[in-house]
């Protein structure tokens, strides 16, 4: 897969919650063995913002997902998407 990324990004706000923890499991399980999860969560136990989901973007990926994101959050995207 010469010049094509195989990294899916996924930004979540604590992967050790069980919900979270279920998200992430089915993504892992549904990527197979082709692509690679890179996993972007705040630390503590707040819920991430722009500058986690930039951070997340900011490299060569294949995909991004956007786990349970906050109000703030999707405003900014809604408002860079325009």
């Amino acid at each position: 897969m010469r010049g094509i990324s195989n990294t899916v990004v996924m930004v979540c706000p604590d992967p050790t919650k069980p919900f979270s923890a279920l998200v992430l499991d089915g993504v892992m399980a549904g990527m197979g063995d082709v692509l690679t999860l890179n996993l972007v969560a705040p630390s503590g136990d707040e819920d991430y913002g722009p500058l986690a989901v930039e951070r997340a973007t900011a490299g060569d990926i294949a995909g991004l997902i956007l786990a349970s994101p906050g109000r703030c959050s999707m405003a900014t995207w809604r408002r860079r998407a325009r």
